[in-house]
């Protein structure tokens, strides 16, 4: 089985093992990581309350209409 070949003719293995990937200090990951999860909390938060408004707008809607057949 042969192995696949790369999209990109002039790159290969040894070019990509000497590449340097700059990495944020572990301060400014930690702060990203923390916001990531208060807007994660947030969008679930949101959602819960949509949930809840629709619930209770299909009530009223079925107190005053009656429940679809």
């Amino acid at each position: 089985m042969s192995r696949p070949q790369a999209t990109q003719k002039n790159i290969n293995l040894e070019i990509l093992r000497t590449l340097r990937v700059p990495v944020p200090p572990i301060g400014l990951q930690d702060a990203f990581s923390s916001q990531v999860k208060k807007l994660r909390s947030l969008a679930h938060s949101q959602f819960v309350a949509s949930s809840l408004a629709n619930y209770s707008f299909q009530s009223l809607l079925a107190g005053v209409f009656g429940t679809p057949t």
